[in-house]
């Protein structure tokens, strides 16, 4: 005789049967059916899930949008846009209609227990400004620039470990290693006034960047499904101390709770403001309700999770594009060499950040890197607001509570925008043409910046962009100025994309450029 299920049996099996109607029904009814994509993604954000932990995100979304077209359905709700058009309508609306969606979440962090928001992850713009506001002018360009000494120090050290690497290892450098070491303590000495220690060591001799590399993978896929940060990094019962956030949690913790105890042991009234973290207490010091310690943690976090990987990854690009290039090389080369003031002078070994940026073809192989190979690999995402969004061209309708995104990887292959040769690196792209009128350039000019999503876009850009900027112009131009480089024959360059598009494998041989020197 068969045996009769238990009522335990019976309840799983009702339960199956409603989830698996319930997904049935989601997919069938889905205003969102109608736009194109993997069959797979229409019925579970677990596809974007595999997909990020495949490390080929962004080359598998720009096959599908080859495929496809400029919509691609990515998940049960979510459309990846490919229109240069809507960049203005979704992230520079100065109420920013378009809110940032859960996927930001997983980069929040916990103080006693709550949940706390950063500049990065804020959703709301009220919230967002109340902690951007008390701090934003310490990002400033000026603010920036009155701290180049740093920058400019850091970049005599870096010179000198690689000048003793050339000797020692027959010119054979990891230059992308190095690069990460460069970036790193930049970022840790124009925050908190002293380097990690990277470039000192010639190693992650903490554990930092491993810890770097796993709050951005961690991140990257939990944003896919983000209920599973609450099983996880949120979960007070298994999170473990020693988790990615965790590290650079308590780092920047200490780092603030340091230098209020140091302030307070002395009977100052003024401080020196050597780095951001004493600007940012010297604010809260004129105005504690505005820049609390919360708005100072928040940004100190920032930089620490996504101040020196982003920059980084941009320098490496840069490199890699260069020495698999060697007409752009040269050309960039020449460049720098007939900017020298006074050619029969001794320059510093890093050139200053303004007559950097005054070379035209390096602001050209500059702004080609970010648009063949930007720092973040994802789109970013945001909910379509009550008034929905019609797509243009025809595109169709996208019903509130849509998340949309635009990926910075695919807008940069946008031929509307920067012609067929999308695929080839070619710095010339951004300046006027022999036969080019200056008005036609003007308009193709605006419209390549324009789409231009390296650093985000709006109210939410990336707050340390214009750090980052100084820290990409100085180095190319030191580097380039100083040795003549090559791609070794044994180097195994590879690219990992997750929400930063993680090179590896960048060796180079590197020699002094005898005849030539920066800016």
């Amino acid at each position: 005789m068969a045996e009769v299920p238990s009522v335990s049996g019976y309840v799983a099996i009702v339960g199956a049967v409603g989830v698996v109607l319930w997904y049935v029904a989601a997919y069938y009814t889905s205003p969102l059916r109608r736009f194109p994509g993997p069959a797979l993604a229409g019925w579970t954000n677990w596809w974007r899930f595999w997909l990020v932990t495949s490390g080929k995100y962004q080359f598998r979304i720009h096959e599908l949008h080859e495929q496809y077209g400029p919509v691609v359905r990515i998940g049960p709700n979510v459309l990846d846009l490919d229109y240069p058009e809507l960049i203005k309508t979704i992230y520079m609306s100065t109420n920013q209609a378009f809110r940032k969606t859960e996927f930001y979440d997983s980069s929040n962090y916990m103080e006693n227990g709550q949940v706390r928001r950063t500049v990065f992850t804020a959703p709301d713009p009220i919230e967002h400004a109340s902690l951007k506001k008390p701090i934003i002018k310490v990002y400033s360009t000026s603010s920036i620039l009155s701290m180049e000494g740093i920058v400019d120090d850091t970049i005599s050290e870096w010179c000198e470990k690689i000048e003793n690497i050339i000797c020692a290892n027959r010119g054979v450098v990891d230059i992308g290693e190095w690069l990460n070491f460069f970036t790193w303590d930049v970022i840790s000495k124009v925050t908190f006034g002293k380097p990690f220690g990277f470039i000192d060591h010639g190693s992650d001799h903490n554990g930092l960047l491993k810890a770097s590399d796993s709050i951005i993978a961690y991140f990257a896929a939990v944003g896919q499904i983000p209920m599973l940060d609450w099983f996880l990094q949120k979960n007070p019962i298994i999170t473990p101390s020693s988790t990615g956030i965790s590290v650079g949690t308590a780092f920047c913790l200490k780092s603030l709770i340091d230098r209020k105890t140091q302030r307070a042991a002395t009977a100052e009234k003024t401080w020196p403001e050597n780095d951001m973290l004493d600007r940012f207490l010297n604010i809260q010091a004129e105005n504690p309700a505005a820049a609390t310690d919360s708005a100072i943690f928040s940004a100190t976090l920032v930089n620490f999770l996504a101040g020196a990987d982003s920059t980084a990854e941009t320098l490496k690009a840069a490199l890699y594009f260069l020495v698999t290039h060697p007409r752009a090389m040269a050309t960039l080369r020449h460049a720098l060499h007939a900017a020298r003031a006074d050619p029969h002078g001794s320059p510093a070994v890093s050139p200053s950040y303004a007559s950097a940026r005054a070379v035209a073809y390096l602001e050209a192989v500059v702004r080609e890197t970010f648009r063949m190979m930007p720092a973040v690999g994802m789109l970013l995402e945001r909910y379509v607001p009550v008034t929905g969004l019609e797509l243009p061209r025809g595109g169709g309708y996208v019903p509130p509570g849509t998340i949309v995104g635009i990926n910075a990887y695919i807008m940069g292959r946008n031929t509307a925008v920067y012609g067929k040769d999308v695929d080839v690196f070619r710095p010339e792209r951004w300046l006027r043409g022999e036969h080019e009128s200056q008005e036609v350039f003007d308009e193709r000019l605006r419209a390549m910046v324009a789409a231009d999503l390296g650093f985000g876009a709006g109210p939410r850009v990336c707050i340390g962009k214009n750090l980052a900027l100084v820290e990409i112009y100085k180095i190319l131009a030191t580097v380039i100025g100083r040795w003549e480089m090559c791609l070794d024959d044994k180097a195994e360059y590879t690219i990992e994309s997750s929400w930063f598009i993680k090179q590896r494998g960048l060796v180079c041989r590197m020699k002094n450029a005898q005849d030539l020197r920066s800016v």
